[in-house]
């Protein structure tokens, strides 16, 4: 009966401590809510915000998914950049799809 007390007693501070380590590590972060501008380009994704600019090419990429409302861009299997399919052009959509297929993330999750 000790032995499950014990682990009873770990499982709810873990619980407990997990999301509060979660929400300090977020209000660390020094770049969080600073505006970024993303462009696709031939050569990938590249993003700039007042630290610098950065290009992510289509190699780096696992993966893409899609919905009538979004479309994901896996860098990993948990990372990915959400594109808001109403917020941008359906031209482009289409340009972003080839482009993905073609570079070379031709996984679909």
């Amino acid at each position: 009966m000790p032995a499950i007390s014990g682990i009873f007693t770990v499982a709810l501070a873990l619980l407990w401590r997990i999301p509060g380590t979660a929400r300090k590590a977020y209000r660390e972060l020094k770049f969080e809510g600073v505006r970024s501008l993303f462009t696709f380009a031939s050569k990938g994704i590249e993003s700039s915000d007042r630290f610098g600019k950065n290009t992510n090419p289509w190699s780096d990429f696992s993966g893409w998914a899609e919905n009538e409302r979004v479309q994901l861009l896996f860098r990993t299997s948990q990372m990915f950049y959400p594109v808001p399919r109403a917020q941008v052009a359906p031209d482009t959509l289409k340009t972003l799809r080839r482009a993905i297929t073609a570079g070379a993330a031709p996984t679909k999750w």
